[in-house]
């Protein structure tokens, strides 16, 4: 795999909360060079992007050209529309991105990067990680900030130190559970509607959670048991058996 000839800095790390980091000489964790391996992956190999859907979001990739450039590719999939570096380019040329993105040349020099899809999978889980790393420094820095502000309320810095509401959430349901709900719901709430498009599958989103629709969750007599996580909460299964933690 060739080198990457430079390094960005990101600078959602600037700023308030960057007590740990930049100023110590510090880069933020980060694969640029898997992150390129992944995106010319994805354009060479029309199935590829199945291996990774569920794994990968645009805000997981370290370089804001690398998030343009996979939202392309999932809104192409989305649409069910080929995905190579052609339609990537004309994607990013309608969004306005593609001079960020490198042009032509910068997409069309990805897909030189790879020759197949081998590994994607696990290429993906590493850029994940390297994600969830930022934002531990991330959150990690802002709660040493408020530390040293001594108008911090410490339980309150003691709630932000445990949750962090920018990760994701996520709740796995059966369909009669969402039935139940909108069922719970007054017609005349403002959440009706919302459950009703949730229900319909227009929307994916309720209360901070990402709703999954699954008939496979375990029954307990009439009950069925709904399974609900934080994104961060899971052990990625590098070179490891997976598990999650879904108590807390």
């Amino acid at each position: 795999m060739a080198q990457a000839k430079s390094k960005s800095i990101d600078t959602s790390f600037k700023g308030k909360g960057n007590v740990i980091g930049l100023e110590q000489g510090k880069l933020p964790p980060q694969a640029l060079e898997l992150e390129e391996a992944v995106l010319g992956a994805l354009m060479i190999d029309k199935n590829a992007l199945n291996d990774v859907i569920d794994i990968l979001e645009p805000e997981c990739f370290y370089k804001d050209a690398h998030r343009e450039i996979y939202a392309a590719i999932k809104s192409l999939f989305a649409e069910s529309q080929p995905i190579d570096m052609l339609t990537v380019s004309a994607t990013l040329r309608k969004n306005g991105q593609l001079e960020l993105c490198g042009g032509d040349y910068g997409i069309a020099n990805l897909t030189q990067k790879v020759s197949s899809s081998a590994h994607i999978e696990f290429h993906s889980r590493i850029i994940v990680q390297k994600h969830i790393q930022r934002s531990l420094i991330r959150v990690s820095s802002e709660i040493i900030n408020d530390a040293y502000d001594e108008s911090s309320d410490v339980l309150d810095l003691l709630d932000k130190a445990d949750v962090d509401p920018s990760i994701p959430r996520h709740i796995i349901v059966g369909p009669e559970q969402l039935g139940n709900l909108l069922g719970d719901s007054e017609v005349t709430s403002s959440d009706f509607n919302t459950v009703k498009a949730l229900v319909r599958g227009e929307l994916d989103s309720y209360l901070g959670f990402k709703f999954t629709v699954s008939n496979r969750l375990p029954k307990t007599g009439n009950d069925r048991t709904c399974i609900a996580y934080a994104q961060d909460g899971l052990l990625l299964g590098i070179g490891k058996d997976i598990s999650a933690r879904i108590d807390e």
